[in-house]
């Protein structure tokens, strides 16, 4: 059974999510399960899928559905985001749509 969870993202990832820009998330950690949710400013975003691998192949695939122009500005986001972290080790990918969606 579905259920509501949380993932936290900054604000301008979720304005990303809200114009369709961005579908993925890169996360060290796994956020729930296929047909969880999570709710961003009222609107219903459900997991499609949840794929592990290395980071860095998670960047060089899906940088473009995560928001950005580029590997590059995907790096430099994460490097932000994660600066006492390196590109290595594994990752989750979470593919998300949202609700009405076909």
């Amino acid at each position: 059974m579905s259920k509501e969870i949380f993932i936290p993202f900054k604000p301008v990832f979720r304005e990303m999510i809200l114009s369709g820009r961005k579908t993925t998330t890169i996360r060290y950690e796994k956020y729930g399960e296929i047909g969880d949710y999570f709710i961003i400013n009222g609107e219903k975003f459900i997991i499609k899928d949840i794929k592990r691998m290395p980071c860095e192949e998670a960047i060089k695939k899906y940088y473009k559905t995560d928001g950005l122009d580029s590997e590059r500005d995907l790096r430099i986001v994460w490097h932000f985001l994660h600066p006492r972290r390196r590109i290595n080790g594994m990752v989750y990918v979470h593919f998300f749509q949202p609700e009405n969606t076909p």
